[in-house]
Parts: C-alpha cells; structure tokens; sequence
C-alpha cells in the first residue's frame, strides 16, 4: 500500500515536471508565431507601400510628358435661345492632382469684337493658377487665330500644371450618385429689389455640397455691383476621371448692356468628394 501510493506520488512529481518544462517551450512557440505574423505583416506593408511609390513614380513620368493640345470644343451648358446671348464653355482637360483647365468666349454685346480668356483652376482651393485674357476690336479675329499665334504658351502652360486633354465633356447633374453615395449640389441665393429698374436681382450666391458626411461649403460668390445678375442656378458639374473632385457650373443670368437681351454667364467652382 505505502508502495502504491509512492509510486502514485512519484507519477504525480513528474507529470509536474513535465507540465512545467512544456509552458516554455509553448510561450515561445506563441511568441514565434506573433513575430512571424508580424513580420508577414510588416513586408506586406512594405511590398504595398513600394507599388503605391512605384505608381506614383510612373504617374509623375507620364504627367511630365509633353502633350499636345488643340482647341476644344463647347460644351452647352445652356438651353439654346434667342432671348439671350451666351458666353461659350470650353473644358480642356484635367490634371491629376486636380487642377481644371478650360476657356471662356464672352458673348459680343454689338460691340463687333472678339474676347477669351483661358484659365487653369485648383479645383481644390478654387484658386486661379494661370488665366491669360484676349480682346480685340477685330471681329474677324477667332479662337483659331489666337491658338495658332500664342500655341507656344499654351502648350507651356497647360504642360507645366499638367493637364490632360479629355475629348468628351458630359455635363453631369446637380444629384447624383458616385461610388453608392448620394450628393447634391445646393445654391443658397440672397435677392434683393433694385432701387432703379424695380425688378430682382442676385446679391450672393452660395454654393454647397451634401454627401455622405454631411454638408460641405464650396463657394460663395458676390454678385453685388454692374451689371446686374437676374439670376442664377447650379446647372451641374464635370467630374475628374482621375480623382474624386469636380468642377460645379454656376450658371448666371447676366443684365444686358442695354437690356434685353440679357446673357447667359458661368462661373467654376470646385470641390472635392471625401
């Protein structure tokens, strides 16, 4: 019996011993387990970090191509009428990083001459990095007389902000959905009743964005002074094939000279998505 339990003791000892003598060698199998999925990890980030630098690296390549550019052409942005001279719209493309270039024809308000202006804009500041303005009192001078003389600083321009000619400009509109969100761009106009003429007129416009995360301030315009605005609405916007920014058009019924008939103005305001 003493045997017995001797031996039962003993068992107990060494099945004590063993327990104690495994919990190391389970510890560091835990731990070399936890370093080497951290190491996984950590090359996983690095291999992931290296093909973003690498993508980069070839986008700033093929942004310092030089690039051709011809004139482009108008978009509508507009329901054609002959109640109302238009100022013309032409987009020429944009830059990856989110600048938008494009050129103005004002209307000619029986003045018989010729006016552009072309403007390359930050579309995420609305700042206006280069514009370059032409008037001439030739009514037979064109866009393609202009194009053909300053080609040279055209090119230079466009290529040193990087912008990409795009062929197609479809005007999108003021709702829309992108990537399964919902947005809508607003205008918040304050009018007032002009003392002279006794009609309402545009004094601010302020433009807005709701998404997904709430709403977003893009711009706000005064439109107080000569001549004045009659009115004014948000006609809807061009996106960026490259990024999640776009360009809202800001369409603007301008007084006349001399009355009627008026014009139909815009302006470009941009904003980003996220």
């Amino acid at each position: 019996m003493i045997f017995f339990r001797f031996r039962l003791f003993f068992i107990v000892i060494l099945s004590a011993i063993f327990v104690l003598s495994c919990k190391p060698d389970q510890k560091e199998s835990s731990d070399t387990q936890k370093e080497k999925k951290d190491q996984e990890k950590t090359e996983e980030q690095a291999k992931e970090t290296k093909e973003k630098d690498k993508k980069k690296e070839e986008s700033k390549a093929e942004s310092a191509k030089p690039r051709s550019y011809v004139i482009p052409e108008v978009v509508k942005y507009y329901k054609q009428s002959d109640e109302y001279l238009q100022d013309k719209l032409r987009p020429i493309g944009w830059s990856k990083d989110g600048n938008f270039a494009y050129i103005t024809e004002p209307a000619d308000e029986a003045c018989g001459c010729y006016r552009m202006t072309i403007t390359i804009q930050d579309m995420d500041t609305n700042e206006k990095l280069w514009t370059w303005d032409f008037e001439s009192m030739d009514y037979e001078k064109t866009l393609e007389d202009i194009w053909e003389e300053k080609s040279e600083m055209f090119h230079s321009k466009l290529n040193k902000h990087n912008i990409i000619p795009q062929d197609n400009f479809n005007i999108k509109p003021r709702e829309f959905t992108y990537n399964g969100d919902k947005y809508k761009i607003q205008l918040n106009k304050v009018t007032q009743k002009d003392p002279y003429y006794n009609i309402e007129k545009v004094i601010k416009g302020d433009i807005s964005i709701k998404g997904p995360n709430g709403k977003k301030h893009v711009k706000t315009y005064e439109e107080s002074g000569s001549p004045m605005i009659l009115g004014a609405v948000i006609q809807g916007h061009f996106k960026s094939p490259y990024e999640e920014k776009i360009a809202v058009i800001y369409k603007r019924e301008r007084k006349g000279y001399e009355g009627p008939p008026h014009v139909v103005t815009f302006k470009i305001a941009g904003t980003s998505l996220n």
